[in-house]
Order: structure tokens, then C-alpha cells, then sequence
């Protein structure tokens, strides 16, 4: 699944809205420090990936460690 499009077009049963709409602006929030995130669903829960243009990857097991660090990216920027 990617920050775009839920799979099939629509929410299957382990993706509540308001999750989604969490994953959709921190997705959003993301692409305006310049990265890309994707999401995945696993049997033990979410992964996500936070790609640079350069093709660099970091993966995370929960969004609010994604948050952490776009709010690092954040301060990065404002230097």
C-alpha cells in the first residue's frame, strides 16, 4: 500500500479512517520536506518507509516514530 492509493482502491478491514486519514497527512507533510513515505501492512501491524530522492531508505514500525523524525527534518531546515 502507498501513501496514494489504498490497495484496491478501497480500505480494507484493519484500516480505520481516521488511521488513514493520519497516514495521508503525515504522508503529505513528508512530501513537502521533500521525501517520499509508504506504507505497508504486515501481519504484526504497519511498516514505513521514508524515501530521499537520492534512493536512501529508512523504515519505521510505527507513524509517530515517522513524525519524529519529519519534525527533525524540520528543524534541519529552519538552520
Amino acid at each position: 500500500m502507498s501513501a496514494d492509493v489504498p490497495s484496491g482502491g478501497l480500505l480494507g478491514p484493519s484500516v480505520n479512517r481516521e488511521h488513514y486519514a493520519a497516514q495521508c497527512q503525515v504522508s503529505e507533510r513528508a512530501r513537502l520536506l521533500g521525501v517520499h513515505l509508504s506504507w505497508e501492512e504486515h501481519r504484526h501491524g504497519w511498516e514505513y518507509c521514508l524515501m530521499w530522492p537520492d534512493g536512501r531508505c529508512e523504515v519505521y514500525g510505527l507513524l509517530s516514530r515517522v513524525q519524529a523524525r519529519l519534525d527533525r527534518l524540520e528543524r534541519e531546515a529552519r538552520r
